[in-house]
């Protein structure tokens, strides 16, 4: 792998792309909703984090439109999409994202993913290399030290707890807001993707309640049943260009373990980006150029 560092600069505005739903049914019979943004080529699946969803990554997204056509896929309990009786495994996850690419577009495709999204991109382009034409990871959740097992012990059991801890309903969106806006882990968010989380990240129950679309239960579910020790071996059979960007202040790794990642990945680059874990919340125009750059170079590589 190269594994060149390379930085995002400063940027102008942008604007939301335009955009239509989608839904998409998964072998077990679970709704899936999801967006697609731009009328370009090729085609660009784009995976989200652990409790959030599609469309606030959609300032993010912006630059990309002329570019790509890019279907956001919400997973299982998220963003509207149907809400599983428990969580079997992030290998369903996973095979819902290859089901879609197989059944619904043209394979390959570039994958555009955000930590538990970027995980799941990893793992399919190592087991499925014949869909995938290239991948961009948006800080991957990742061992701190090259080979050793997934963050286990105190991290991996903050994230588990953090989750199910967390308050799932209020009795309006404004008290959600009220209460979470710029806390915790939204902390730092730029405004627009704030509020598209508010539309997309949240549903009303039968009680007239305003609840996270993805429970509390689940969030922790999925860091709980992590798959352990095996973020290493799906890199180095990735190849494909691959460019992985990492929050110069995220607290799921380090800047050396993304570099370590990208010289793991036989095509990989690692880009330097500001902001934590949630920079493509927190930094969206950052995002999108470094996006665009990325992209750009992979759609002109025969």
């Amino acid at each position: 792998a190269h594994g060149n560092h390379r930085s995002a600069g400063a940027l102008s505005p942008f604007m939301i792309p335009t955009h239509h739903p989608f839904q998409f049914k998964t072998s077990d019979g679970l709704t899936l909703q999801g967006m697609v943004y731009g009328e370009g080529y090729p085609e660009v699946v784009f995976t989200h984090g652990n409790g959030l969803a599609v469309p606030c990554y959609a300032p993010a997204f912006a630059p990309l439109a002329p570019l790509a056509r890019g279907y956001g896929l919400n997973a299982r309990g998220h963003g509207g999409s149907d809400v599983p009786p428990d969580f079997p495994s992030w290998r369903h996850s996973m095979e819902d994202v290859r089901d879609f690419i197989v059944q619904h577009l043209h394979p390959p495709v570039v994958l555009v993913a955000h930590s538990f999204g970027a995980n799941l991109s990893l793992w399919l382009t190592a087991e499925y290399p014949a869909l995938v034409r290239g991948m961009v990871l948006l800080d991957p959740i990742i061992p701190f030290r090259r080979f050793e097992p997934w963050p286990e012990g105190s991290h991996a059991e903050q994230l588990y707890q953090t989750a199910l801890g967390r308050r799932g309903k209020w009795p309006s969106r404004a008290a959600a807001a009220e209460s979470l806006k710029g806390r915790g882990g939204y902390k730092g968010w730029h405004e627009e993707a704030w509020r598209q989380f508010l539309e997309a990240g949240f549903v009303f129950n039968e009680f007239a309640e305003f609840v996270l679309a993805c429970p509390p239960w689940l969030e922790a579910a999925i860091f709980k049943s992590r798959p352990a020790g095996i973020t290493w071996e799906w890199a180095e059979k990735c190849h494909v260009p691959a460019v992985v960007l990492g929050g110069e202040a995220s607290l799921v790794t380090t800047p050396e373990c993304f570099r370590d990642l990208a010289h793991a990945l036989p095509q990989g680059e690692f880009v330097s980006m500001p902001g934590g874990h949630a920079f493509p919340l927190e930094h969206p125009v950052e995002t999108g150029r470094a996006l665009y750059d990325a992209l750009s170079r992979m759609v002109a590589q025969p």
